[in-house]
């Protein structure tokens, strides 16, 4: 991200960005063309988490956000959408606005409708929508929130797309400062697990790949699934049957539970799965339930909240 490294730069030259000044200098425009890039007018170029070089003129006014990342990402900083996906409900304001479908399967008419002249999806779970949404001559930027830097890049960018790079600055080192607080003042020295279920009853392991395993990297805890393989439909995930499950021996399970009641809770129903039953975190009652919108539905810049629930749930 070379383009990051500038923005800091352009700071200071905010005041002179009068247009009138703009008309006497055009014989330099040449010259000047990579430093109005890197400013909000008239255009910027920026490298987004799909590697793709995004145009993007003048401030966008009408965005249209395609996930709960990108849409937390945008308000974090003190932006607006017109409209979003229906799995976009926070800030809770954001709830009159219109959906464009869900996150899965965005509606492109109502996009196009929404007369957008910028459409911020999430990089692993929406790039298949690029060509489809390219079409329109509507500039689609990729945001991503699987590392703490996926998460500060996308609020900086954003902040140079929008023209809210003080914002941006500030957002991010509230984020830092806090992560940087909970982290000094935690220490747990059992082994974790992280499990979720999916819809025929195998569990998965969350590794620190995974956004879940990120903040139990980012506490410090030793995850018993790390350096193991990808198995399963969730990215950063592996299978843990009962046979594994029975040779481990975490100290805690947490677990996440993305179907909504009345579908019981997987922390809840452990204790009857084969391999699981004896585990000693089970018998003891050491199995807690995380937020699934904060831990799987929508990474982000809610990545404090997430820190401080899993801390709160493991103090010894």
């Amino acid at each position: 991200h070379d383009e990051h490294d500038e923005h800091d730069e352009h700071d200071e030259h905010d005041e002179h960005d009068e247009h009138d000044e703009h008309d006497e200098h055009d014989e330099h425009d040449d010259k000047d063309k990579h430093d109005d890039h890197e400013n909000s007018k008239p255009s910027v170029k920026i490298t987004d988490k799909l590697s793709r070089e995004v145009e993007i003129s003048s401030k966008p006014l009408r965005v249209v956000s395609l996930s709960p990342t990108a849409t937390e990402m945008i308000y974090e900083i003190g932006g607006t959408v017109v409209a979003r996906d229906s799995s976009s409900r926070f800030p809770t304001n954001i709830m009159e606005l219109p959906t464009v479908g869900s996150a899965y399967s965005p509606n492109v008419e109502a996009i196009v409708a929404q007369n957008p002249d910028l459409i911020v999806i999430e990089a692993l779970t929406q790039a298949r929508f690029i060509g489809q949404l390219s079409q329109f001559g509507i500039p689609v930027f990729a945001v991503r929130a699987a590392s703490l830097a996926d998460v500060t890049d996308g609020l900086k960018d954003l902040g140079t797309i929008l023209d809210l790079q003080d914002e941006s600055i500030a957002a991010i080192a509230e984020i830092n400062e806090k992560i940087s607080s909970i982290s000094k003042g935690f220490s747990y020295s059992g082994d974790i697990l992280i499990l979720i279920s999916d819809a025929d009853r195998n569990l998965y392991a969350a590794k620190p790949e995974s956004y879940a395993g990120l903040i139990a990297d980012l506490l410090g805890l030793n995850n018993l699934a790390k350096g193991m393989d990808d198995v399963g439909p969730y990215p950063g995930y592996t299978l843990w049957s009962g046979e594994v499950a029975a040779r481990s021996n975490p100290s805690h399970i947490l677990t996440i539970s993305p179907a909504p009641p009345p579908a019981p809770k997987l922390s809840e129903t452990l204790i009857n799965i084969p391999g699981f039953n004896r585990l000693p975190a089970i018998q003891n009652g050491n199995v807690k339930e995380l937020n699934p919108t904060l831990f799987m539905q929508a990474p982000g810049p809610r990545i404090v909240d997430a820190l401080e629930e899993m801390s709160s749930l493991l103090i010894e």
